[in-house]
């Protein structure tokens, strides 16, 4: 019954009661102290339920659930940026291949708004912070450093990456001052993303969302982005005094970059870049 309001919101409450019974009872199978298989079964399920099911909002729920799951797999063995990654390559490869999403949209459409919402949240530990994942892993584990910067890093070069896309979709010649100067700016974007996780993945988001002319996805990045700023603000991870430092800093650069665009690029190519 595809036509029934009620039937459909009816299905999709009973299929998220039925997968928290499924956790419920994963979890009671392993006598409280879930493996990291427990968690990635979850997200196969997940992700079988995402292409099965043909509703818009199931597929979002699920999508975000599938990349949840992953990633509290991911946190168990010790690498939690891994979700991160995969979470913003399969938002910039479902929302990059405009051909596949004319064809079906009905699929890839909500299957990209659920990579979107998840790599805002585990990107910039909006609503998911490292305190969380630290809870799941063995009170005598120790994260390596350089794993805290995998999801970020990783995030900005799929965002340099879809930089350098665009910009061909564009027109602009490779070796242009144009293609130059936008990757560059691209790059120090990328850069700023890494003293403030989430900004490159709200940035990424609002790229792709203004280049596909997709009005809700750029106000997701225009709100995540307002949000990452205040969030990364307020949390407890520095002084104030050095987040201002870092935020101020940011802020430079971004007028730098716009400076130098509107100084040293004919209309033609600023409009393009």
């Amino acid at each position: 019954m595809p036509r029934n309001d009620f039937v459909a919101q009816f299905g999709i409450a009973t299929s998220i009661a039925g997968q928290a019974l499924l956790l419920f009872g994963l979890v009671k199978l392993a006598g409280g102290q879930p493996s990291s298989g427990t968690y990635l079964l979850m997200a196969a399920i997940e992700v079988v339920l995402a292409l099965a099911v043909p509703n818009y909002i199931h597929r979002v729920f699920t999508t975000v659930a599938a990349n949840f799951y992953f990633w509290i797999a991911s946190a168990i063995v010790g690498v939690p940026a891994l979700a991160t990654a995969v979470a913003a390559v399969g938002f910039a490869l479902v929302w990059l291949g405009q051909v596949q999403m004319a064809a079906r949209p009905s699929l890839w459409e909500p299957l990209g708004y659920g990579f979107a919402i998840a790599l805002l949240q585990l990107d910039g530990s909006l609503m998911i912070g490292p305190e969380f994942w630290r809870m799941l892993l063995p009170s005598d584990a120790r994260q390596p450093h350089f794993l805290l910067w995998t999801g970020p890093v990783v995030t900005g070069l799929v965002f340099v990456y879809v930089v350098w896309v665009l910009r061909e979709r564009a027109g602009v010649e490779p070796d242009s001052t144009g293609s130059i100067l936008t990757v560059a700016a691209a790059v120090v974007l990328a850069l700023c993303g890494l003293a403030a996780p989430g900004i490159s993945a709200a940035i990424l988001v609002l790229a792709l969302g203004f280049a596909n002319a997709d009005r809700l996805l750029m106000g997701i990045g225009l709100l995540a982005f307002g949000g990452y700023l205040s969030h990364f603000y307020y949390q407890l991870s520095s002084t104030l005094l050095m987040k201002s430092i870092i935020l101020a800093g940011t802020g430079v650069a971004l007028l730098g970059l716009r400076w130098t665009i509107e100084r040293f690029l004919p209309a033609e190519e600023s409009s393009n870049a």
